[in-house]
């Protein structure tokens, strides 16, 4: 990564965060983008490779990271001793998990419930929160699509399929099936927390 002060080039964000986790970097990263015919910047802080705070104008936490998301090209800058700004989107642990227990709001993960447990609890697709497993330096030896990999490094364990919706833009029904994919390379797994 690049120090402060030194801009790089790059086609998306999607790109630079795959490459700050698998790095398990930590600092803030200034970004810019031609947007409408004028330069707009904005910031993520990366702490061990996830981002945990946002800002773009005015807009903060994960509305400015869907913002940021969709700028291409950009430009940017990494400085690792600039300091942290308070967390404005959720950290990657801390919230409480069961097993996923419905076929009909996500059916790839349908083999991983119980029948008993199944009838009692019906948890609505908000309540669905992906997460990562196995080693994330395998991650990058899969051939995985730009959208699959956009999808991937905003799952942080608290994000649920409505939060990772609103994040990418991408409708509910297509991160379903971007989710599906991944259950299918066993890189994530996905579980339902108890409001």
């Amino acid at each position: 990564m690049a120090n402060k002060g030194k801009k790089r080039e790059a086609e998306n964000l999607g790109d630079l965060l795959s490459t700050l986790y698998t790095q398990q970097q930590s600092g803030l990263l200034s970004i810019e983008s031609l947007q409408n015919g004028r330069w707009e910047a904005g910031e993520l802080y990366i702490l061990v490779g996830q981002p945990v705070y946002a800002r773009q104008g005015k807009l903060c936490g994960q509305e400015a990271l869907k913002q940021l998301i969709h700028w291409r090209p950009l430009r940017f800058s990494f400085s690792m001793d600039a300091p942290r700004p308070p967390a404005n989107l959720p950290a990657s642990i801390g919230r409480p998990t069961m097993p996923p227990t419905t076929q009909h709001t996500l059916p790839a993960v349908a083999s991983h419930t119980t029948g008993n447990l199944a009838n009692r609890v019906r948890p609505s697709r908000e309540q669905f929160v992906p997460r990562k497993v196995g080693m994330s330096h395998q991650v990058l030896a899969l051939p995985l699509t730009h959208r699959q990999r956009l999808i991937y490094f905003l799952i942080n364990g608290q994000r649920t399929i409505a939060d990772l919706s609103r994040t990418s833009g991408k409708s509910i029904p297509e991160v379903e099936e971007i989710l599906r994919e991944l259950l299918y390379h066993g890189i994530i797994e996905i579980l339902a927390f108890n409001p």
